[in-house]
């Protein structure tokens, strides 16, 4: 059993960490790999500032071994703050499944981004994706949501 962890962290990236999960054993919950989704920028950029968080967090909680991090920035959309059609259908089609509110400036596409590669195969298993906020990006936004709902 896979399970993939995706959660916002303050620069907009969204990380998702792929690791074997036993949840009899913990010692196989070993993260191998992580994700972080681009919503602005692009690879270059993250994968610069990723890998500085990355770096600062085993400077200050002791670690040295990191996962390889993964950039894809193909759900940032036409701009940073801008989603497309199908990004806030999608925000849309979510929020009103589960009641989750996504904005479309970071969660919104991150988590497009994150059901995309899952369409695409390319993350298996369990997905959970953490949610840290973003309500402010999408009352802001209201109006350009007008024509999905």
């Amino acid at each position: 059993m896979k399970l993939i962890l995706a959660f916002a962290i303050p620069l907009a990236a969204q990380v998702a960490s792929e690791a074997n999960a036993s949840y009899k054993n913990p010692e196989t919950r070993q993260a191998k790999a992580a994700r972080a989704m681009a919503v602005c920028d692009n690879v270059t950029y993250f994968t610069g500032v990723v890998s500085k968080i990355v770096a600062d967090l085993g400077e200050t909680f002791g670690f040295s071994d990191a996962l390889p991090i993964d950039v894809d920035d193909r759900a940032k959309g036409p701009a940073y703050g801008v989603a497309t059609f199908e990004q806030r259908t999608l925000i849309v089609e979510i929020a009103r499944r589960t009641g989750l509110l996504l904005d479309p400036v970071y969660t919104g596409k991150a988590f497009v981004g994150m059901a995309e590669a899952v369409r695409r195969g390319e993350l298996g298993g369990r997905v959970l994706f953490l949610h840290t906020g973003g309500l402010p990006g999408l009352l802001a936004d209201a109006s350009a949501f007008s024509a999905e709902l």
